[in-house]
């Protein structure tokens, strides 16, 4: 089987359940979006956490408008979602060849997930919601693409997601008929890329971040129900340190 940092396929869906938590290298520290346990806190909450008091953390401002090379060869196919306690977040199964192409290295498509504000903002502006591409290379590498999402027009494919997930913490299930993936993406798949780390515990540094410049939408009912179910789970934006944005070109979308 070749390496690209997937889940076997008969060990799909339930390993699914905890792929958010493998790819972030979870711990058993409780942690959340507000309180004593909230982001303030996280470095101190368990000594593997450490690292959200480094100095390359996400999310991050990004002030600076302007557009390295990046390909996108995401596929639709059969996906599970789940409400983890944290996010929605959608997973293609084992033969979904879902990836991103930079400077040659392929990184596989993991799961997508949501975030409501969002995480990243532009010149101190916060979007209604953000979704989540976590990628992966074949040596454990992790590239992650940031859509921003507007309050506009219903978006059918995150409604295929919200009718799928069981309001039920921890619980798969799979997403009827095939995933329409692209979707999900703007047409324009230009943006900005910045070394930062993940946004969840143990926010774990050395993650390449592509936040694209155009934007998709959702409705309001949309990003309500997602806000009633999960809450606000953004962590608020990070020191930048001095760290430069690379302009990004990916074309048109596939």
């Amino acid at each position: 089987m070749k390496m690209r940092g997937k889940i076997s396929q008969a060990l799909f869906p339930a390993a699914i359940l905890l792929l958010f938590a493998a790819l972030a290298q979870a711990s058993d520290a409780h942690w959340s979006y507000e309180g004593e346990s909230g982001p303030a806190y996280w470095g101190e909450l368990a000594p593997e956490f450490k690292e959200a008091i480094g100095d390359a953390q996400s999310p991050i401002d990004l002030d600076i408008n302007t557009p390295r090379q990046v390909s996108f060869h995401y596929e639709d196919g059969l996906f599970t979602a789940v409400n983890n306690g944290h996010t929605i977040q959608a997973a293609p199964d084992d033969k979904n060849e879902s990836c991103i192409v930079i400077d040659g290295t392929r990184y596989y498509l993991q799961q997508l997930h949501f975030h409501t504000p969002s995480e990243h903002t532009v010149k101190g502006m916060a979007f209604p919601m953000e979704a989540h591409f976590v990628n992966r290379s074949g040596e454990g590498r992790f590239a992650v693409v940031s859509v921003f999402i507007d309050d506009g027009k219903e978006n059918e494919v995150i409604k295929t997601i919200w009718d799928a997930v069981p309001k039920e913490k921890n619980v798969g299930a799979r997403i009827n008929n095939m995933f329409r993936l692209t979707a999900l993406l703007p047409k324009k798949l230009d943006g900005f890329g910045y070394q930062g780390s993940f946004t969840t515990p143990p926010t774990t540094e050395g993650v390449l971040w592509i936040v694209l410049n155009e934007h998709i939408q959702a409705s309001a009912e949309q990003i309500k129900w997602f806000t009633d179910l999960i809450g606000k789970n953004a962590r608020p934006v990070q020191p930048s340190n001095g760290r430069a944005l690379t302009p990004l070109q990916g074309g048109q979308k596939p």
